[in-house]
């Protein structure tokens, strides 16, 4: 069961993925061009955001389907490293619709770094399912630590190699910006 502060963090994350791609259209930016968005301030007031990159690999598990009916998942990986984190974690709870190509889902994440501080998302992705490569946007909010203030946005691009029907491998990069 989420706790009152958890589901305050998935509310604004949510509403934090609706507004990002709204503020990128409005200043001229597409789905076929994805750009990282400049980062103004902060709420404690600084205004420089840095390069934030990383490379990822992990496990993918279908684990049913989401009440609306699209394709649930988790992205799982033990194996990454990013700036400002160095080695950490990812886990990413997804929600895909097959019907449509290429398959499109949202869903939220966190980024924890080896200190136990954390980088929480909300996140959009697009996915090729004739090769199973991928495009993922990552809008960051918040966070733990260091990180309480953090916000940015980064661009994933990967791909994933099925093993079963319910389990995969996935390995991406990912490049962007992040305030914190």
């Amino acid at each position: 069961m989420k706790s009152p502060k958890q589901w305050q963090n998935i509310v604004a994350m949510a509403m934090l993925a609706l507004t990002i791609p709204a503020i990128g259209f409005a200043a001229g930016g597409d789905n076929a061009n994805p750009r990282v968005l400049p980062t103004n301030s902060t709420p404690d007031g600084r205004t420089v955001p840095v390069p934030f990159k990383g490379s990822w690999t992990g496990d993918t598990y279908i684990l049913g389907y989401c009440p609306d009916g699209r394709l649930h998942y988790i992205d799982v990986s033990p194996r990454g490293h990013m700036t400002h984190l160095g080695k950490a974690t990812w886990l990413a709870d997804v929600c895909l619709d097959l019907s449509v190509f290429p398959a499109y889902g949202t869903g939220t994440g966190v980024v924890t770094a080896a200190n136990g501080d954390e980088i929480h998302m909300a996140l959009t992705i697009e996915v090729n399912t004739l090769d199973w490569t991928w495009k993922e946007t990552e809008h960051y909010a918040g966070g733990t630590g260091r990180f309480v203030d953090a916000v940015g946005q980064t661009v994933s691009l990967g791909s994933i190699a099925w093993e079963s029907q319910i389990h995969g491998f996935w390995s991406c990069h990912t490049t962007g910006s992040l305030a914190f």
